[in-house]
């Protein structure tokens, strides 16, 4: 998806499985209420080291900092709708031995 800010013109792609734990981590923290300041500045440091990351592998030019959070969210929506699109695709069922497949299960066979 291209996603233009302020003159800036940005390609972004959807995020890949490996980078599923800095997601994940990155939600941890948001959801997480820090306890004090110094806990709040160390999250802080962690998301943006997280979202660095992310958009590193899956932005290009990298973003200005100033774009980071909206670039971040575009992010999220590309992902997202990638992700339902492969819900539309049928599963890769395997045939029954009913429906006729070559592969049936295991029996012992005793002559009659």
């Amino acid at each position: 998806m291209k996603k233009e800010i302020c003159g800036v013109k940005y390609e972004i792609k959807p995020m890949p499985p490996s980078l599923t734990p800095y997601s994940a981590r990155i939600i941890a923290l948001l959801q997480r209420t820090p306890q004090n300041v110094e806990e709040a500045r160390e999250a802080s440091k962690e998301l943006r080291i997280l979202i660095k990351e992310l958009l590193k592998e899956t932005v290009q030019p990298e973003p200005l900092e100033e774009h980071e959070l909206e670039v971040y969210n575009t992010l999220i929506q590309v992902t997202n709708q990638t992700l339902e699109k492969v819900k539309f695709f049928p599963q890769n069922k395997r045939p029954s031995v009913e429906e006729g497949s070559p592969i049936s299960p295991v029996t012992s066979q005793t002559p009659q």
